[in-house]
């Protein structure tokens, strides 16, 4: 019996990671709940989750705006404010209320 859970836990998990790989921020990365990104709300879905990083917010900037072409960390942040005034520092959090397993309710 004691078997049989183990394999459901794995099961389980195996299932929750591979859940959690279908989420990415705008370099493709999968997201972490342990990071903090910049947030720019949308009306159709979630929203854009940009890593909180010069690279990353010039990258978008250039990609959504053909803009981004900042020095400085503190002006890429001015320039995503200017051009998504919406946009907020935040923790990404895994919506566990949209994961689903047949094992979840076996545990």
């Amino acid at each position: 019996m004691i078997y049989d859970m183990d394999n459901r836990r794995y099961a389980y998990e195996y299932e929750l990671n591979e859940w959690k790989r279908d989420y990415h921020d705008t370099d493709g990365e999968v997201m972490d709940d342990q990071q903090l990104y910049w947030h720019v709300p949308s009306l159709f879905d979630d929203g854009d989750w940009i890593e909180d990083d010069e690279d990353s917010i010039n990258a978008w900037l250039d990609e959504t705006y053909g803009a981004g072409h900042t020095i400085t960390y503190g002006e890429a942040v001015s320039e995503l404010k200017e051009y998504q005034p919406d946009a907020t520092k935040e923790y990404w959090e895994w919506p566990m209320e949209d994961f689903h397993s047949d094992y979840e309710e076996e545990l």
